[in-house]
């Protein structure tokens, strides 16, 4: 259930959330950062798809380079989540 849904906006959550970022100069830089950081990951992940389709004339080559940008993040995410509950040579637990 989302925060929402719960009624945690009413109990001030949110606003504990937005005092922080009020407060810290610092923290909304980081965060900022990461915003703008992320926005260019996309839209490199989106240029060179387009450049390759460009290139070869080609949906698959296009698909597959973004598949090539996907891949490794879908893989070591998935070990990832799996050995930090354990699966794998165990975990924290």
């Amino acid at each position: 259930m989302c925060w929402y849904a719960t009624g945690l906006r009413k109990n001030g959550v949110m606003r504990a959330l937005w005092g922080v970022l009020a407060r810290h100069r610092d923290y909304r830089f980081l965060l900022s950062a990461g915003l703008v950081s992320l926005t260019g990951d996309w839209i490199l992940n989106t240029g060179l798809a387009y450049y390759a389709y460009a290139l070869t004339g080609s949906t698959l080559v296009s698909g597959s380079v973004l598949l090539a940008g996907v891949a490794p993040q879908i893989f070591f995410g998935s070990l990832a989540g799996v050995s930090s509950i354990g699966g794998i040579g165990g975990g924290p637990w």
